[in-house]
């Protein structure tokens, strides 16, 4: 310890906004996660939401029904130093410290990253004492998306204004922070078993696998147990002195006890690798958005098909009952059309409130069939909505070949539409 009674690790952190530290879990410890990852593939650990093709990119909240992710949790290395520097900037803290999320990052080749973000705007704590703990599980390096940081970017504890990044092949869907330089950005490049740990307001960020092999990592976060956690909240909750206790103690005392920690859903859930299926299936194109509204909220949004003429620059009209084994006609404008067209589908499959799949061809289905479906998740800000088409048929390369980009952008106007028109609902 220093002088001051803090450690020089957590002199480095203050300063930094982040840490690394080599070797910190071991190759054992590390076998054992990447062994058990491939129950979630498989379904033997319950999984809500598992894509039909098992293409994973990361899966939320492993230790709700993991044995081992949940013994990661309270990794004697992580903790070690998690106690010492979690909430080193709070005078008299005790180096108590809870945990409240895990993902369990897949990562597979051709895979995009996230643009610039804070954790701190999806988590937030009362003291900005949010740690995420980076586990490489394999080694990390520039070309297959390592993590990014800007050192020192968390000191004024401002969080930076989001906005649509424009790169859709470069980063996943979600939003990117901006108003910063960030040409001090260093690429933070590790060996497996080496540990990043990151202030909830430094701005990181990763970009696309561009090797051939996975980057797999899994991230735990972390706070100071004496604050409280205002996150998750549901309407009318007081965030003054809101806590969420579905949490983990991992260190010290828990100053809340008298209220009871809350025990975690027997089930979790996943987001689907939909930049890979773009890039190596020319039959498919997959997108997804995150929506910061309830997914049953989401879901009547889009199953509330007459309405679809008030919000949806894209598919303008739906006119059918839309229960399962009808057809409804569709009338859309597509990117650059002048006028609109109109067609036939048959909805396949109405499962409140996670799959809605349309079904459509012309001039049958043996020429061009379409496999069209909206997927939504629960996530920890909301929702993330999977908008995917499958073409098939002898016409179907040709076609989709030309009209590859058209598609990509039409769906992106309807997901940007859902999303304002469900946070426009929900905010009311």
């Amino acid at each position: 310890m220093t002088s001051a009674g803090v450690s020089p690790q957590a002199e480095s952190f203050v300063r930094d906004g982040y840490l690394v530290i080599e070797d910190l879990v071991p190759a054992a410890d590390r076998d054992r996660i990447v062994a058990d990852a491939d129950k979630f593939v498989t379904g033997e650990d319950p999984v809500a939401n598992l894509p039909d093709d098992g293409n994973i990119l990361a899966v939320h909240f492993p230790h709700w029904v993991s044995p081992v992710a949940t013994e990661m949790l309270a990794h004697p290395g992580l903790v070690d130093v998690l106690s010492q520097i979690c909430a080193a900037h709070v005078p008299e803290w005790d180096g108590s410290v809870k945990a409240m999320q895990s993902m369990l990052f897949f990562k597979p080749p051709g895979l995009q990253g996230q643009a610039w973000h804070q954790d701190e705007r999806y988590i937030p704590t009362r003291d900005r004492s949010l740690v995420g703990a980076w586990i490489a599980l394999d080694d990390a390096t520039i070309e297959n998306g390592c993590l990014w940081v800007l050192p020192g970017s968390h000191r004024m504890g401002r969080i930076y204004p989001t906005r649509d990044h424009g790169q859709p092949d470069e980063f996943d869907p979600t939003d990117e922070a901006y108003g910063f330089d960030d040409a001090d950005a260093i690429p933070v490049e590790v060996k497996a078993g080496s540990v990043v740990f990151f202030n909830g307001y430094l701005l990181h960020r990763s970009q696309r696998n561009r090797s051939t092999g996975t980057r797999m990592a899994l991230v735990n976060h972390y706070m100071n147990a004496w604050s409280p956690l205002p996150w998750l909240l549901e309407n009318g909750i007081d965030v003054g002195t809101a806590d969420n206790r579905r949490i983990t103690l991992v260190s010290g005392v828990d100053p809340y006890e008298a209220n009871p920690i809350v025990d975690p859903p027997d089930v979790t859930f996943v987001r689907a690798a939909t930049g890979r299926s773009n890039i190596n299936d020319p039959l498919h194109v997959d997108t997804s958005i995150e929506i910061a509204a309830p997914r049953e909220l989401v879901w009547s949004v889009l199953t509330d098909l007459p309405s679809y003429g008030e919000w949806n620059p894209y598919i303008q009209q739906v006119d059918g009952t839309g229960e399962p084994g009808t057809t409804v006609t569709v009338t859309a404008l597509p990117t650059g059309a002048e006028e609109s067209m109109t067609y036939p589908v048959e909805v396949i499959a109405v499962e409140a409130p996670t799959l809605l799949k349309w079904e459509g061809g012309f001039p049958d289905r043996l020429q061009w069939c379409a496999d069209h479906r909206w997927e939504l998740a629960e996530t920890d800000t909301g929702t993330v909505v999977r908008h995917h088409e499958r073409f098939s048929g002898e016409l179907a390369e040709s076609i989709l070949a030309e009209n590859r980009d058209r598609v990509i952008t039409d769906f992106g106007r309807f997901n940007e539409a859902l999303k304002a028109e469900s946070e426009r609902r929900f905010a009311k």
